[in-house]
């Protein structure tokens, strides 16, 4: 288990993908829920048009490491899959100034961030949310709270603008007043969209990976006696 954040190193190969992630103790979560992900690099602010700040970049490796090079603005460390005390996707941090982009289901007047985000924890689709405050320089838009989604459950882009606040939802934290439904039904089969499909020994697994991704809301389990899947 290494906690360590080794800063402005890059860890060289080994990309898995690329999200953005407001700060580099968000992106080794999102490393760590990350089926592949054994390593990182966060791009920190190094100027104002830099354009790979905020990026979030999960690596993979064979040998469970990678070469480690010098390169300013950068923060790299390791999955914390083998802490089994710091494995957890709750993140209650409030990130001021950063604008997370994705796209905006719902807004409403608002008196604080923290109220932003008891409403995007309690709804069933927000992921994260962005909060223009008193102060935001255009009027109608002061104490206006954006509940976001994307298919990823990541922001789309990530960028500095004053006056506003943004955060997650608090889903992971257990905080969420939405009914908690254990029930499995079976020979029955929810019709909408299909986000994946992975393979899993039985309906309680599918149900544990429908949990941990960002997008599921439900699923659908066919087991060996299927005959065919429909599509």
């Amino acid at each position: 288990c290494v906690t360590k954040l080794f800063q402005d190193a890059y860890f060289k190969g080994g990309d898995i993908t690329v999200v953005f992630t407001p700060n580099a103790k968000h992106c080794q979560i999102v490393c760590t829920h990350h089926p592949r992900c054994l390593l990182f690099t966060f791009m920190a602010e190094s100027s104002s048009e830099d354009p790979t700040k905020f990026t979030c970049i999960l690596k993979d490796s064979v040998a469970e490491t990678l070469p480690m090079v010098n390169m300013t603005g950068a923060i790299s460390g390791y999955s914390s899959k083998q802490c089994s005390d710091q494995i957890s996707a709750c993140n209650k941090d409030i990130y001021v100034d950063l604008h997370m982009k994705g796209l905006n289901h719902n807004s409403s007047i608002t008196k604080s961030a923290q109220e932003c985000q008891e409403r995007c924890t309690n709804d069933r689709h927000c992921h994260f949310f962005t909060f223009a405050t008193e102060h935001f320089p255009s009027v109608k838009y002061r104490n206006i709270c954006l509940l976001k989604y994307t298919q990823t459950g990541m922001p789309t882009n990530i960028t500095k603008l004053s006056e506003v606040v943004s955060g997650f939802s608090l889903k992971p934290c257990a905080l969420s007043n939405l009914a908690c439904i254990r029930d499995i039904f079976p020979r029955t089969m929810f019709a909408d969209s299909n986000i994946d499909s992975v393979m899993a020994p039985d309906a309680f697994v599918c149900r544990s990976i429908c949990t941990h991704h960002p997008s599921c809301l439900f699923f659908t389990f066919f087991s060996q006696e299927w005959p065919t899947i429909s599509e």
